[in-house]
């Protein structure tokens, strides 16, 4: 038996399979975007930029297989409580891996976990 985790996104997962893939020294093993999917229950369905958002990718690390892929038929909200944990073998390799993240990921998505963490603790504070 395997566990896949698969991990769904709103319109950005050709930019996160790309940069796990360099972040993570992965290989992207399948990238179909649902104009090339041409599925018929979607298609009626998309918006014109859609077409370019991510039917189905899988990235592998090592022997480890993740799936990937937007979501278009329901409204996208962000889930602050699911987790991946990547592990390395050295502390180099962790310090690289989070320098090329913190590069690549957009300066909105960095923002808003600091945004949700503080919104989190005065929740609680109260």
């Amino acid at each position: 038996m395997q566990i896949i985790p698969t991990l769904n996104f709103g319109g950005n997962c050709r930019e996160a399979t790309h940069m796990y893939e360099k972040a993570f020294h992965g290989k992207i093993s399948c990238l179909i975007t649902y104009g090339e999917a041409n599925d018929s229950e979607y298609n009626p369905l998309l918006k014109e930029n859609q077409k370019e958002y991510i039917y189905h990718s899988e990235l592998v690390l090592s022997n480890q297989r993740i799936i990937m892929s937007d979501h278009v038929d329901i409204e996208f909200q962000t889930c602050y409580s699911n987790f991946l944990t990547i592990m390395f073998d050295t502390k180099e390799e962790v310090q690289q891996a989070y320098e090329i993240m913190q590069t690549e990921l957009p300066k909105k998505e960095k923002a808003e976990p600091k945004k949700q963490r503080a919104r989190q603790r005065k929740k609680v504070a109260i």
